[in-house]
C-alpha cells in the first residue's frame, strides 16, 4: 500500500497581495500561505494594537511601527515572488 503525499493547493499571488494589503496587520496573508505561527504573531500584535486603540489607552507605537514594516516587507516579498507557502513553493500566478 502506497501513501500519497498531499502537496496542497497552489496559492495565488493576487489573493495574497490583496489579503496583505487589506488585512496584513492581522496576518491573514500568512494564514493563507499556511504559515500559522508567524500569522498568529501578527494577529496578536495587530489585535493588541486595535484593543489599545479602541479603549483609548496609550498605543504602543513601537509595536505598530514593527507591524507596519513587517507587512510592507511581506507585500514586497509576495510581489517579487519570494514568499513561500507552507510546502516551500513560491506564491505566484
Amino acid at each position: 500500500m502506497e501513501t500519497e503525499i498531499c502537496e496542497g493547493v497552489k496559492k495565488n499571488k493576487l489573493t495574497a497581495l490583496l489579503l496583505c494589503l487589506f488585512f496584513g496587520f492581522l496576518g491573514v496573508h500568512r494564514f493563507y500561505a499556511g504559515q500559522g505561527a508567524s500569522g498568529g504573531i501578527m494577529l496578536f500584535l495587530g489585535g493588541t494594537f486595535c484593543l489599545f486603540f479602541t479603549l483609548g489607552s496609550v498605543v504602543p507605537f513601537g509595536m505598530l511601527a514593527a507591524l507596519i514594516v513587517w507587512v510592507l516587507v511581506d507585500f514586497v516579498l509576495v510581489l517579487c515572488h519570494k514568499m513561500q507557502d507552507a510546502t516551500g513553493r513560491e506564491i505566484s500566478n
